[in-house]
């Protein structure tokens, strides 16, 4: 089983230098934002979808969320309610339907719902993929705002660079 994501301000006597921990702090700093508004449910989830969010948002690590986040956690959450009644009604009745064509002939068709299963995985994928909920997704994150960090710090340091080549002297 995975392990959640942790902090890095959580990490404790883990095999990591401090400038290694330094450096994931501030990348979480980064990424973090105003979360505030995430712990009001969104009132166009039912009952089930109201479940999901407070779930999900119960298991992800609120450093990395802020409140643009919340109309990504109401999809998600929506998205999984619908699946999950998309698929109750599936493993009841089955995902062939008997209805009959023009000239009253009966056919043996894919129920709609097989379609909408697909459809709402692959949006469910992909919004899990935005907010970060597996191991890869979260790695993907941390390296681009690592990337940006190490961006930003070579920016600051060729600004010095120039300053000293400029006769400015010492900071």
């Amino acid at each position: 089983m995975v392990q959640p994501f942790k902090s890095s301000f959580d990490i404790e006597g883990h095999k990591i230098s401090k400038a290694e921990l330094k450096e994931l702090q501030a990348i979480e700093l980064a990424l973090s934002g105003n979360s505030e508004d995430l712990k009001n449910i969104p009132p166009t989830l039912n009952a089930l979808g109201r479940a999901y969010y407070i779930t999900n948002l119960s298991n992800m690590n609120k450093a990395t969320l802020s409140n643009l986040d919340k109309s990504l956690l109401e999809a998600l959450a929506n998205t999984q309610a619908r699946l999950e009644v998309a698929n109750e009604y599936l493993n009841e009745h089955g995902t062939l339907m008997h209805t009959k064509d023009s000239r009253g002939n009966e056919v043996v068709k894919e129920h709609p719902y097989v379609k909408q299963v697909k459809d709402m995985t692959e949006q469910l994928l992909k919004l899990s993929a935005k907010l970060g909920l597996s191991p890869v997704d979260r790695a993907g994150m941390s390296r681009s705002v690592s990337n940006e960090v190490v961006a930003q710090q070579n920016k600051k340091f060729n600004e010095y660079d120039n300053r000293l080549s400029d006769g400015e002297g010492w900071l």
